[in-house]
């Protein structure tokens, strides 16, 4: 079985879209995943200094 480098396979338009779309969503998940993070941090972290 020969395997293409992918660089070299045609991807159709709607794929491509399609695959933009996806990487936009899931950088959009980590951003939201990083920022939910930062909030928990600013909203635990007073409480224990109170104590």
């Amino acid at each position: 079985m020969m395997t293409t480098p992918l660089s070299r396979v045609d991807v159709s338009p709607e794929l491509e879209k399609l695959a933009v779309e996806v990487a936009r969503h899931i950088k959009a998940e980590q951003d939201l995943t990083a920022l939910s993070r930062q909030l928990l941090k600013l909203t635990v972290t007073p409480r224990l200094w109170r104590g």
